[in-house]
């Protein structure tokens, strides 16, 4: 699996997740296009990749890098409308991609990020940490 085919599928999980169950918060994705804060009325799901760090699989001539790394998901909603709707996603997200394989890549136990206030909106989110084959 190629790091953009881990990345196609990470996203097409968080999509369908999101379109039933949160289908009016915005999604923000890596090198997507920018959301209109303005417009913004529920909130905004942030996602990313992020590669840290990589070593040999195996040994032999066609052998497999094993990357580590983490899926970000960051949630943003008004400060004057809670937290309830940032931590139903982020519980959300946590459960959707807990212990899961996708190609050659097996994700692991998410971790809940401190929440924060951020220029009028409440920032909270998860991370959730992976290992990816990739020949």
């Amino acid at each position: 699996m190629s790091t953009e085919s881990f990345r196609a599928a990470v996203f097409a999980e968080i999509d369908a997740f999101m379109s039933t169950n949160h289908p009016d918060i915005n999604m923000a994705w890596e090198n997507g296009p920018e959301v209109d804060e303005a417009s913004v009325t529920k909130g905004i799901v942030e996602v990313e990749l992020r590669f840290y760090s990589a070593s040999l699989a195996e040994v032999g001539v066609n052998s497999a890098n094993r990357h580590t790394g983490a899926i970000a998901l960051w949630v943003y909603t008004r400060q004057t409308s809670g937290t309830e709707v940032g931590d139903l996603i982020c519980d959300g997200l946590a459960r959707l991609l807990k212990q899961r394989r996708l190609g050659s890549a097996m994700t692991r136990a998410p971790q809940r990020l401190v929440p924060s206030p951020a220029k009028g909106w409440y920032r909270t989110g998860v991370t959730v940490p992976f290992l990816l084959d990739v020949r």
